[in-house]
């Protein structure tokens, strides 16, 4: 009888606070769930960090997860003590220096520090660190995934990586309910027109810019519009602080409503009842609310940088993320233009075909069974 390799995929994970990230691995590994890969995959992963309990929330009930011992240094040494693989999968390039499996693949998402490079002593030294370890990673991989055209292209653009060593395996959306959308609990009428903004509140999405956009467009028109902006927020950090004051510099008060995190099932109500998501990210790897966007016909304004337009191809309203005039414009034309936007509607549809979980695993599974 043959022997049937055994792969195991390497990954942190935060139950605590899921992001982006965790949400690509949830919906990956529900998918994998229902794959023949199933049967030879294992998942090493921190001990106690919730991602077997989350897994087994979804329905993912014939993987088999490994809690690895450790702490903070699990990778580095708590893999030794784990049950040898054929090959492995690092869910990051910040793969550990003393684990060295013969075989091993990497999935990168996105290269933002790079783009974004701080001053600071500590970020300096860190990037640092950061840069050291994915060289190494790159080198020793047999293979590099990455989730789009624009990550790959910054890998080989910053790491000088042979391109036939790279595959993009693009994810699905992220992964929202099935069950019936409920009206969150915001200042929010059923008659009111919005706008929306979904997505982490930091320097690099560009609310800043979204607020700005927003700013020139209440001045230009007569008609009672509001922004609802959905996404966790330090209240306390610098940025914050930045936008609360253009906020109240532009009198915007009344018109800004801060929906924090919400749930599936309220997202998706104002996915429903949004004229548009206004998404003029600065950098992304792939981004999540364009996909979930597009499958519920939902116009789009986005950047023409990073890869967004590679994502959204002719389903969304390009803008420079920069420039917020023009961020305000595109937006005027959701409002003005109802052609347009029954175009954008469509061709969302048919794009977001192209963004399947099951896609994604089958790619996935054909790239690292052999």
């Amino acid at each position: 009888m043959s022997h049937q390799s055994t792969i195991a995929l390497v990954t942190a994970y935060s139950g605590d606070k899921p992001a982006g990230l965790e949400r690509f691995l949830l919906q990956l590994l529900r998918a994998i769930d229902q794959h023949d890969l199933s049967r030879q995959l294992l998942v090493y992963t921190k001990k106690n960090n919730g991602l077997e309990r989350d897994l087994r929330k979804m329905g993912a009930a014939s993987l088999k997860v490994v809690n690895v011992f450790g702490g903070n240094f699990w990778k580095e040494f708590g893999l030794f003590f784990t049950p040898p693989a054929d090959s492995y999968i690092f869910n990051s390039p910040l793969v550990p220096i003393f684990f060295k499996p013969k075989r091993y693949s990497v999935i990168v998402y996105d290269f933002a520090y790079k783009h974004f490079k701080s001053s600071n002593f500590k970020d300096k030294l860190k990037t640092l660190y950061i840069d050291f370890v994915s060289k190494l990673a790159f080198r020793r991989a047999k293979l590099i995934i990455c989730i789009s055209e624009y990550t790959k292209n910054d890998l080989i653009k910053y790491f000088k990586v042979d391109a036939s060593k790279i595959q993009v395996v693009y994810p699905g959306d992220g992964g929202l309910t099935k069950e019936e959308p409920v009206k969150p609990n915001i200042n929010l009428s059923i008659a009111d027109k919005f706008f929306l903004y979904v997505g982490t509140i930091k320097e690099r999405k560009n609310l800043f810019g979204v607020l700005s956009a927003f700013a020139i467009l209440k001045k230009r028109m007569s008609q009672d519009i509001k922004l609802v902006v959905v996404g966790k927020c330090q209240d306390s950090s610098l940025y914050a602080k930045k936008l609360q004051q253009l906020i109240k510099q532009e009198n915007l008060d009344d018109s800004v409503i801060f929906a924090g995190h919400i749930s599936d099932r309220e997202l998706i109500y104002l996915y429903n009842n949004t004229l548009a998501l206004v998404f003029p990210s600065l950098l992304e790897g792939f981004g999540f609310p364009l996909v979930e966007a597009m499958s519920r016909g939902v116009p789009i304004v986005t950047s023409e940088n990073s890869c967004l337009s590679e994502i959204t191809g002719e389903a969304a309203l390009l803008v420079d993320p920069l420039n917020y005039s023009d961020i305000a414009g595109a937006m005027n034309k959701i409002l003005t233009d109802d052609e347009k936007r029954e175009e954008l509607k469509v061709k969302g549809l048919e794009r977001a075909k192209e963004f399947t979980w099951n896609k994604a695993a089958d790619n996935f599974y054909n790239l690292v069974r052999d």
